[in-house]
């Protein structure tokens, strides 16, 4: 994708709600949290996650058509303006960009879907619940009834694909999640805080640079309180439960003695000696050669360090 085109696409994201986006709102992207969404669409910044996984994908697409055209004898119309920045007229902020808009005599017009599996992507089931979701968008917008799912496989070293009806139900609710997040979006109201790893993840990267000597009064703040009573309590059955945890460990151990496997009532214990590995002496190598020691030392910046201490005195 050429420069200008490609901030072009990243300033329409911007504009509405797309594919994408979908599994975001409905909290099962394990990439993304409704927050860092809602910064990008209320900033007018899209941070573009550039990994070789993406790259490749994108290369890969023209090919993964071209196959599919090939094994299912079906016309697929791409790259043209017409399948870029389709909007909903029903529902303005829905977005999406086709991979491709497939042409068959029996089924009329539908969504194509294009990904890669195998290579740096893996997935269990079928279709991945956030690639299912953004499949069901782009019908909603494209107004379509069907779409096919085409996959190439790097495992097997074959295009999969499958064909994938219109869900009316499931879209009545994606449509009211996506309302919803957009009316907060237009307010300026930021979205609740998931307990979600890639909304920590954010956050961490969001605030990665820290005001030294700053402080936060917190104590005239009924909520932050509210956090640090679940925090405790919380922290404090973990402490119970890893005792418990450790206590049967140490009795399977006692009762294993010197056998590797254990067979028991819907359980199996294995207790193995891992291979040796071999070890730098880095201590032994800093003080038998200082100088050079020194040559290849770096400094790694690290990361803001999150701890909260309880005064049992208040």
């Amino acid at each position: 994708m050429e420069v200008s085109k490609k901030e072009e696409w990243l300033k329409n994201r911007t504009t509405g709600i797309g594919g994408s986006d979908s599994s975001v709102i409905l909290g099962i992207n394990p990439w993304k949290s409704k927050l860092e969404l809602w910064t990008e669409k209320t900033t007018g910044v899209t941070i573009e996650k550039d990994n070789i996984s993406l790259r490749l994908g994108k290369k890969l697409e023209p090919f993964i058509i071209e196959e599919y055209v090939e094994l299912t004898k079906r016309d697929v119309e791409a790259g043209t303006i017409a399948l870029e920045n389709m909007r909903s007229k029903e529902y303005p902020y829905m977005i999406c960009n086709l991979d491709g808009r497939i042409t068959d005599d029996t089924r009329g017009k539908g969504v194509l879907e294009c990904k890669i599996k195998g290579a740096f992507v893996r997935w269990d089931e079928d279709i991945p619940s956030y690639y299912y979701c953004q499949i069901q968008h782009c019908l909603a917008v494209a107004d379509y009834t069907w779409a096919s799912f085409a996959v190439l496989n790097f495992t097997t070293n074959q295009l999969e694909w499958k064909d994938i009806e219109r869900d009316e139900e499931f879209i009545k609710k994606l449509i009211e999640e996506e309302s919803k997040f957009w009316k907060l979006v237009e307010s300026g109201t930021p979205p609740e805080i998931e307990n979600t790893k890639s909304c920590e993840n954010f956050l961490r990267d969001k605030y990665s640079e820290g005001s030294e000597r700053k402080t936060i009064d917190l104590r005239n703040n009924q909520d932050a309180t509210d956090w640090a009573v679940i925090l405790r309590c919380t922290k404090e059955q973990m402490e119970q439960l890893k005792e418990k945890e450790l206590l049967c460990k140490n009795n399977f151990m006692s009762v294993m003695r010197d056998a590797e496997i254990g067979i028991g009532k819907g359980y199996s214990i294995s207790w193995k000696s891992p291979k040796d590995k071999n070890v730098f002496d880095i201590e032994r190598f800093q003080k038998e050669h200082p100088k050079l020691y020194k040559e290849y030392i770096n400094k790694e910046k690290q990361k803001r360090r999150f701890t909260v201490r309880f005064n049992d005195n208040e």
